[in-house]
């Protein structure tokens, strides 16, 4: 389990495993009766990123806040997408392999504070944390400001999805979360961004 566990999470986030490949970053692991949890830090960055699998479900946790020279500490947007995709498909490939092929509930936590979303030039929501060729267009925020510092967001959603499936999850992820800490956003725009984003790393990253 912990093999396949670990095989599946560096498929499923492959800039993790080439910054581990690099020696930029160090990973480590935790274990108990019923859990089994991967870490990944980059100590440079200060930035952490855990996984953990148990005998009912998948968690992924992450730091939002990064510092971004000329900008300040701040989250990004298209790291929320990115990483999403990436758990959803995660989940998917763990349970598909594990032998289970029904459905399930993602929950989500988005806590930023009074960070502000890094945006950069052209204007775009561009990813801090992976390759800039990936950014939310910055119509997606088409209105509203930070009212709240936490929102929660829950989907129901097949965990073996097609890349249809976890572009609507992950959209209405998103909405949900963005709307929570008190942004508007365009969901038929996050669909379409989250598909290209998809399609993107799958050529960026040889998936």
């Amino acid at each position: 389990m912990e093999e396949l566990f670990d095989q599946v999470v560096a498929g499923a986030f492959p800039e993790t495993s080439r910054r581990k490949q690099l020696g930029t970053a160090e990973t480590d692991e935790d274990r108990g009766s019923d859990f089994y949890e991967i870490g990944f830090w980059q100590p440079n960055l200060n930035f952490e990123m855990r996984w953990s699998l148990s005998r009912a479900q998948i968690a992924f946790v992450t730091q939002v806040a990064v510092p971004v020279t000329g900008f300040r500490v701040c989250w990004s947007p298209a790291d929320l997408v990115l990483n999403a995709s990436f758990f959803l498909r995660m989940a998917s490939a763990t349970w598909r392999r594990l032998g289970f092929y029904g459905g399930g509930s993602v929950i989500s936590q988005l806590r930023v504070d009074q960070l502000p979303p890094y945006h950069g030039t052209p204007p775009h929501f561009y990813s801090i944390f992976y390759k800039t060729d990936f950014f939310l267009n910055r119509g997606i925020i088409n209105g509203g400001h930070p009212t709240r510092p936490i929102a929660f967001a829950a989907v129901e959603t097949a965990l073996i999805p097609a890349e249809a499936n976890v572009s609507d999850a992950v959209s209405n992820l998103t909405n949900q979360l963005l709307r929570g800490i008190g942004y508007s956003a365009d969901l038929r725009g996050l669909r379409a961004e989250v598909g290209q984003f998809l399609s993107l790393a799958d050529q960026i990253y040889d998936l």
